[in-house]
């Protein structure tokens, strides 16, 4: 009876062994598919060489753009901050669950994509692009984006960059916050999703002042002007549903 026990502890733990390999593969395949995939993208926005592009009237990252939106119309960005790892196409599909689950290419990957959020139009320029990536401990996606709890971190990246088909645009942070997504029937809480456009300038600005009153350090910032905003969403794991934003103002 006793040797039968310990059979049984012996081949429950090969089985336990064998799954704990199966899901190492598994996330080292997706973690690298992911990172040779966006690298090959990058590669296309970094490109200089291009004959052709230096003969047009166009940037030539908007013409590299244009190329990676002809392999998927669903790109509709690329977003960067300079000197850090958040370097990456922005897709968009008709709902905010399709791309948290979905490569560029549209092939299954629990890494996700960094997408814009589905209320939003990045062609008929609304007034706030919201943009979401997972929170991945592998460093992937928008993992990078806590770094902007430092503040030091902050001052040595406070810009984000936005290139489309028609435009390089340049936003400039104004608040760094942490937040949640709350429940639907809550009222009276500032859910700084729910606002891609404003109905009119109180609403704009009250937006702004609801992100640097939660803002986890002071940055100043002189709004006088109503310019697009960019708001960067990932997951924060110090409380239920949260989240960790990044709000930016677009540069005249």
């Amino acid at each position: 009876m006793k040797k039968i026990f310990i059979n049984i502890i012996y081949v429950a733990l090969i089985i336990i062994f064998v799954i704990s390999i199966f899901f190492i593969i598994k996330d080292y395949y997706f973690n690298n598919n992911t990172q040779t995939k966006i690298e090959e993208l990058q590669k296309i926005m970094k490109n200089e060489s291009d004959t052709n592009i230096a003969k047009t009237e166009v940037s030539p990252q908007i013409e590299n753009f244009r190329k990676i939106n002809e392999k998927n119309s669903n790109i509709v960005a690329w977003l960067e901050i300079e000197e850090t790892e958040i370097n990456f196409p922005v897709l968009q599909a008709t709902n905010n669950n399709y791309y948290l689950t979905k490569d560029y290419n549209n092939k299954y990957n629990p890494n996700g994509s960094i997408f814009l959020d589905s209320n939003c139009n990045i062609q008929d320029q609304s007034q706030n692009l919201i943009i979401y990536g997972h929170n991945n401990n592998n460093g992937l996606m928008f993992n990078n984006l806590l770094k902007y709890e430092d503040k030091q971190y902050y001052e040595q990246h406070p810009k984000i960059k936005i290139t489309t088909n028609t435009e390089i645009a340049t936003y400039t942070i104004i608040a760094v916050f942490e937040s949640q997504v709350y429940n639907q029937n809550q009222q009276d809480i500032f859910k700084y999703y729910n606002y891609t456009n404003f109905k009119d300038d109180s609403e704009y600005y009250n937006y702004i002042n609801n992100c640097k009153k939660l803002s986890i350090y002071e940055i100043e910032s002189n709004i006088n002007y109503r310019e697009q905003l960019i708001t960067l969403s990932t997951c924060e794991y110090s409380k239920e549903n949260g989240r960790f934003v990044v709000l930016g103002i677009k540069e005249k």
